[in-house]
């Protein structure tokens, strides 16, 4: 089955629209003129030539609230910009080129740093409040929030709104997911409690009223500054790191056509974001997963060579908690695959195809931070199963660093380290075999 070519067009036709879809800009800063391992934080100097170049090139300054209305009243020549996590900088030196310019913006706050060392305020969020700033949410605490139970988002969410409402006397409107990381479940929540919601997706806004609770803001990069300064975005370095992995993939070699991972849902949706790319390389072979999510379908696509050759495809149609998806996997032929969402982040699924027989498994989260796999496959009569634990190490950032043991034909341990939405990974297995692993998420 030449599965490839279908990768390619994916690849090239999301790399053309994060370059050439320009409009409109969603400037998603953190800290101004302040040095920073992370993320870019650009000095005064240059988010002044942004600014200016917006208002040279005729953009309506829109904010979080009024977004999506003035998409669709002044068409595609908008922009928004936002600053996260409610650094200290935002005043010092974000304030004064923005109310020079008779520009406003959006702070999307952390509410348990609010008056600490290099944070706002509360005196600051009421004086960005009274100069026409919009005070948005950026949770309790920073949580990744798709690591967490459904009550957790909740109060994560429902805390920061009321924290900013009693500093400001206004709910905020918008919340802004920490490391852009969403899944169905948490847009649920958040839609229940606020009224639009924005990601770090690397794609460019259309407007849409689909995209109420996942409005993209691709990362600034060092790359944006010359393409700003003509009235266009550059693109995302985030698509074009996937778009490279996926266009260099080699081609299938002669190995035997193995059956899918184990874990590999083709009914995956709740719990997916905007995208997601996965690379797993071991000496002996290399894998891909790539999945993408659009309103309520999602795409899934599986690549693999050498002793991880594997090939599938699946599409996958949300309705509520159940998700039904159609799959082809090579050297079993068609497939039906069921997923349903119990509640509290436990959603069990199956997966029947022509010759592979049935394949069954749940996912749960037990507590924050922890989740557990469990899969089986009837013809082959393989059992599967892993834990993961968060390492508590930098637990204000979402506890990055995972280790994870598990079980799938031999014993198996894996650590790994998340920064933003993506991850890096090494798996030691019983067997001797190692093996390094990428998560990007969006």
């Amino acid at each position: 089955m030449k599965i490839r070519p279908l990768f390619l067009l994916l690849a090239a036709s999301l790399i053309l629209n994060s370059a050439t879809a320009q409009l409109p800009l969603l400037l998603n800063y953190h800290q101004i003129g302040v040095s920073t391992i992370l993320t870019h934080a650009p000095s005064p100097e240059t988010l002044n030539e942004h600014v200016e170049s917006l208002q040279v090139n005729k953009y309506h300054l829109s904010s979080s609230t009024r977004f999506l209305n003035d998409v669709t009243t002044n068409g595609s020549r908008v922009a928004l910009i936002t600053f996260d996590d409610g650094f200290k900088s935002v005043l010092e030196n974000a304030f004064p080129i923005l109310n020079r310019n008779k520009v406003t913006a959006t702070a999307f706050i952390i509410a348990d740093k609010i008056g600490e060392p290099g944070y706002l305020t509360e005196d600051d969020l009421k004086f960005l409040h009274e100069h026409g700033w919009e005070i948005g949410n950026h949770t309790l605490t920073h949580a990744a929030l798709t690591d967490v139970r459904p009550s957790t988002i909740r109060e994560e969410i429902s805390r920061t709104n009321e924290i900013l409402e009693s500093i400001t006397g206004e709910k905020p409107t918008c919340v802004a997911y920490p490391y852009g990381l969403h899944d169905a479940v948490v847009r649920e929540v958040v839609s229940e409690l606020n009224d639009c919601a924005f990601t770090t997706a690397p794609y460019v806004a259309t407007g849409s009223e689909s995209e109420r609770y996942s409005i993209p803001r691709p990362p600034l990069s060092g790359q944006d500054n010359t393409a700003l300064r003509n009235g266009t975005r550059a693109p995302s370095i985030v698509m074009m790191t996937v778009g490279v992995s996926m266009l260099t993939w080699p081609l299938p070699d002669d190995a035997p056509v193995g059956a899918p991972p184990s874990f590999w849902t083709p009914s995956e949706y709740r719990t997916l974001g905007d995208g997601r790319y996965k690379l797993n390389i071991t000496p002996g072979g290399v894998q891909h997963e790539l999945s993408v999510r659009h309103d309520n379908m999602a795409l899934h696509l599986l690549h693999g060579r050498g002793a991880q050759r594997a090939h599938a495809i699946s599409l996958a149609s949300n309705h509520g908690p159940l998700t039904i998806a159609g799959s082809y996997v090579a050297g079993e032929g068609p497939g039906l695959a069921l997923s349903y969402d119990l509640g509290n982040r436990t959603e069990p699924w199956a997966h029947y195809t022509l010759n592979g027989g049935l394949r069954a498994g749940v996912r749960f989260v037990p507590l924050d931070y922890t989740s557990v796999q469990l899969a089986w496959h009837h013809q082959q009569r393989n059992f599967a199963a892993e834990a993961t634990l968060p390492i508590p190490i930098l637990p204000g950032e979402g506890y990055p660093l995972r280790a994870a043991i598990g079980y799938d034909d031999n014993a198996y341990a894996h650590l790994s380290f998340r920064a933003g939405g993506n991850a890096l990974g090494a798996r030691v297995g019983a067997d001797g075999t190692v093996g390094v692993t990428l998560n990007l998420r969006w």
